[in-house]
């Protein structure tokens, strides 16, 4: 059974707290967002788009691959309103943002050029709300003075927790990971990506220029590090990695 978040949060050292709180207050504000979307038209199915995309998180170093359709979008936003119209104080002042901000409109029919483009462009945004409510929440756990309050925000944790489809192994180390950060708002954490795998250069296979300190820099479950930019556009063509053609499903991030 998975423990609670406010019960996580209440268990920590006030030096992890400290962390803790630095490291979501970054994401918060800086998380990057990356989307891109397809056409599939499977045999005996009525044709669909799926949006990816690709979240990258500098305060708990971690990123992850999202793929979804505009309904499964959609479904999250009504269950949010709703908790948003039935709350009150801090509750409804936390789902402000991620209610009250610009969403594509449902179409009946075929996915347009037009629809897709104006789609990912604010589903793009909504999700860096997702990440931003996300962090939100972990942030008021810390400082929760009731029961009622920290039940509601688990709640709310919980929903975006589902919807965002953190692979395994980064959703169960994610709060030893931050922990094990020096400095969430710039470090390597985890070691340079030349550290990750001894066989490498200390260079990005995709533009053969060489990692810098102040670059972001996404390692694979392969231990294959690339940079932010240039991953994300491969991205929208293979999820795989460039050089063992790994499935990409998430990583951490290297750098600032």
């Amino acid at each position: 059974m998975t423990t609670a978040l406010t019960d996580r949060m209440h268990d920590l050292q006030l030096d992890s707290v400290d962390k803790v709180k630095l490291a979501h207050e970054h994401d918060r504000n800086d998380v990057k967002v990356h989307a891109s979307a397809m056409w599939y038209a499977p045999r005996g199915v009525t044709p669909f788009t799926i949006y990816t995309l690709i979240v990258s998180c500098p305060g708990t170093k971690a990123w992850w691959v999202i793929q979804k359709r505009f309904s499964q979008f959609h479904r999250l936003r009504k269950q949010l309103q709703k908790l948003h119209a039935f709350s009150t104080g801090a509750i409804r002042s936390l789902l402000k943002d991620i209610v009250k901000c610009e969403f594509p409109s449902r179409h009946l029919g075929f996915d347009t050029a037009i629809i897709v483009t104006e789609r990912k462009a604010l589903l793009q945004d909504f999700t860096t709300k997702v990440i931003a409510l996300r962090a939100a929440c972990v942030l008021q756990s810390l400082n929760a003075e009731t029961t009622s309050l920290g039940a509601k925000l688990d709640h709310i944790y919980d929903i975006v927790q589902r919807f965002l489809e953190i692979p395994d192994g980064l959703r169960d180390e994610d709060l030893r990971h931050t922990l094990s950060v020096s400095s969430p708002t710039c470090s390597n954490g985890s070691g340079s990506p030349s550290t990750a795998n001894e066989d490498d250069d200390e260079s990005c296979a995709i533009c053969m220029c060489s990692f810098d300190a102040n670059e972001s820099v996404l390692t694979m479950a392969c231990h294959h590090s690339f940079h932010e930019d240039c991953i994300v556009h491969w991205f929208e063509e293979k999820l795989t990695c460039p050089l063992c053609r790994d499935e990409a499903v998430g990583g951490h991030v290297v750098g600032c």
